[in-house]
C-alpha cells in the first residue's frame, strides 16, 4: 500500500495530527480520519483548506495523491469553522 504522510490542523482547537493515508483515498476520507484521530465531530459549517489557503471544500472526491501533487504540495491541511468574535456579556447597571 502506497501511503502519504499528512498533517491536519483543526483550527477551532489548534490541535493537529500527523498520520499516513493511502494515496488513493479521497480528501473526504482524509478529513473523516482526521476528525476521528482528533476526537472531534464534523460540523455542518466546517470547510477544508490547504495550509497555503487553497479552498478544498469542493474537491472532497479527489484523491489525496492528486491534491498533494497540485494544490497542497506540503501535505498540510486545515479544517476551519466559521470565524467568530469574542462573546461579551453586558450587565445592566
Amino acid at each position: 500500500m502506497d501511503a502519504i504522510d499528512v498533517t491536519v490542523l483543526y483550527v477551532r482547537t489548534s490541535r493537529s495530527k500527523t498520520f499516513s493515508i493511502p494515496k488513493n483515498a479521497t480528501l473526504g476520507q482524509l478529513f473523516d480520519e482526521a476528525y476521528k484521530l482528533l476526537g472531534e465531530q464534523k460540523q455542518p459549517s466546517d470547510s477544508y483548506f490547504c495550509k497555503t489557503g487553497a479552498n478544498l471544500s469542493n474537491l472532497l472526491g479527489r484523491t489525496v495523491e492528486s491534491i498533494v501533487k497540485s494544490e497542497c504540495r506540503d501535505a498540510s491541511f486545515e479544517i476551519r469553522g466559521p470565524t467568530g468574535g469574542a462573546r461579551i456579556n453586558v450587565c445592566p447597571r
